[in-house]
């Protein structure tokens, strides 16, 4: 037996005539149905919505409005549109068995019933009736589950950025303290070897800032936030820094090196910059590492074939003539963690993420890249951006000037790391600026109410009152505060803390470690 109404009852039999329904109740009750029942269309709806019946046997000549209407009526509300409506009538033109299906019924019995007839009717109304409550019961239960799966990614996707954005602080806050003060240490007067030292640690701590940035660039895209910037930018001006940074290690090797880009290649660009110079970068790296004898070469040129007025696909190949790649492991060199050599026999360092970060990279900006390869006879590694051509001249990338303040500029820095504090104060400092310091926002705004202030360099995670929050009620003053440039200087490094500190209303932004040459040229840009 099929579970009973939530009411008691099972079936709602609707009919005129008392005979016809003392017979019907004969039936159903002999099969164990529990029943009720109304005289015409107007007191089957009312029972309807009151006893919730699992099947209604409709009469469709009555007194009012007839069975056909009934149904109809039925079937617009909500609380009666689920339940099954057989028709039991002596109307058996195929005209009104029509009319009663497209009335909502699910049956059409012609009077006199047969007993077994309706039984059978009934019952597959009743089953049919409970199988999809039942899926109801489980559409709802599945439906439940995944809002509390998707509830709990959504929580675990909150848990990584926070963590995310947490060891990014944590790993560079202290770095920028040590690259600061091993900047300052190189300015002062040194002894040769003490030169060296400096110089020597400095390698050190720019060789961990890159390995530090790699992992959390690697984290940031595994979790999904990973988000690149769109400005224009001259190609020409990034990759003559890029070439600045690369090409000593290079030729330390003893190795030549040459790099061109085709005079056809526009300047002026619109994309992320520092990721196309990352990916480039890494390719370089890389083939420098893998190349023990002969040259490195860097080939700039455009795919002829998808090159309009308004957009470009760049090309960009790196070859060397190094150790190449044997066959069997090429498929592994966009691994994670992968090398050519196993763990116990690698005859070079690494941490083998260098070319899945360019895969990311490069596929994030809707590119793709690939490579020849053979052993002993070199690699050629091929990338093809797609980018859109700028049709206004790109601002040029700041250069390292001298600065003519003359303590006559204020900067604010609102810091509550006193190592951090310290050394962007002393660069500050020698570079003529006149500097007041807050350790966080609460008392940055108390002083912005007595002092001029220039500019602000601003952290964004301290304690009372957060760079954030802080930049948001200097944005929102009256008064002539509104206007402060202020640049981020912060070590919550992720594509998602870029825009979070843009939309609060910051003018720039530095990740640290920072370097005294790109905290000049942030100066240079917003106050000379």
């Amino acid at each position: 037996m099929p579970e009973p109404s939530p009411h008691g009852v099972d079936i709602l039999i609707v009919d005129d005539t008392q005979h016809n329904i003392t017979l019907l109740e004969m039936i159903l009750e002999d099969a164990e149905y529990s029943t009720a029942c109304a005289y015409n269309g107007d007191e089957a709806i009312d029972m309807a919505e009151k006893l919730r019946p699992r099947v209604i046997l409709m009469d469709v000549m009555m007194p009012g409005i007839d069975g056909f209407e009934t149904c109809r009526r039925l079937k617009k509300k909500s609380s009666t549109h689920n339940i099954p409506v057989i028709f039991v009538t002596a109307k058996s033109a195929e005209t009104d068995e029509m009319e009663g299906f497209e009335a909502g019924g699910v049956d059409y019995l012609i009077k006199p019933v047969n007993e077994a007839i309706v039984l059978a009717r009934v019952k597959t109304q009743l089953e049919l009736r409970s199988y999809r409550e039942s899926l109801e019961i489980q559409i709802e239960q599945r439906t439940e589950d995944l809002n509390n799966t998707l509830r709990e990614l959504a929580h675990s996707s909150r848990i990584k950025d926070e963590f995310l954005s947490t060891i990014s602080h944590e790993l560079r806050t202290p770095l920028n303290g040590i690259h600061g003060s091993l900047q300052l240490l190189r300015d002062s007067e040194l002894l040769p070897q003490q030169m060296l030292l400096v110089d020597t640690a400095s390698h050190s701590v720019n060789d961990l800032t890159h390995i530090v940035g790699n992992i959390l660039l690697l984290t940031e895209s595994m979790a999904g936030s990973l988000r690149l910037c769109h400005k224009a930018f001259s190609l020409r001006n990034y990759l003559k820094k890029l070439i600045k940074q690369v090409e000593p290690a290079i030729l330390l090797k003893g190795l030549m090196f040459d790099w061109q880009i085709a005079e056809n290649v526009p300047d002026s660009f619109i994309g992320d910059p520092a990721q196309f110079s990352r990916v480039i970068g890494h390719l370089l790296a890389n083939a420098t590492k893998f190349t023990p004898k002969g040259a490195i070469n860097l080939d700039v040129s455009l795919n002829s074939q998808n090159t309009t007025e308004t957009h470009s696909d760049v090309i960009v190949k790196v070859s060397d003539t190094g150790i190449g790649i044997e066959p069997d492991k090429q498929e592994l060199i966009f691994k994670l963690f992968k090398q050519g050599d196993s763990y116990f026999n690698r005859q070079f360092g690494g941490l083998g993420i260098g070319l899945p970060i360019c895969q990311i990279l490069v596929t994030l900006m809707n590119g793709s890249i690939g490579f020849t390869s053979d052993r002993d006879a070199g690699s050629i590694f091929e990338v093809n951006i797609p980018l859109m051509i700028n049709d206004k001249p790109p601002q040029k990338i700041q250069t390292e000037q001298p600065l003519d303040i003359s303590g006559e500029q204020t900067v604010l820095i609102v810091e509550d790391n006193t190592i951090n504090l310290l050394v962007e104060k002393t660069i500050l400092e020698k570079c003529g600026f006149s500097v007041r310091t807050a350790n966080n926002g609460k008392e940055a705004l108390e002083l912005l109410k007595v002092e001029k202030i220039d500019a602000i360099l601003m952290d964004c995670q301290m304690p009372i009152l957060d760079g954030f929050e802080t930049t948001r009620c200097i944005r929102n003053s009256s008064s002539h505060i509104k206007n402060i440039p202020i640049i981020a200087v912060t070590a919550n490094a992720s594509s998602l803390d870029r825009e979070r500190c843009f939309n609060a209303g910051m003018n720039d932004y530095l990740a640290k470690p920072i370097s005294t040459t790109s905290l000049k040229a942030k100066l240079v840009k917003w106050l000379i």
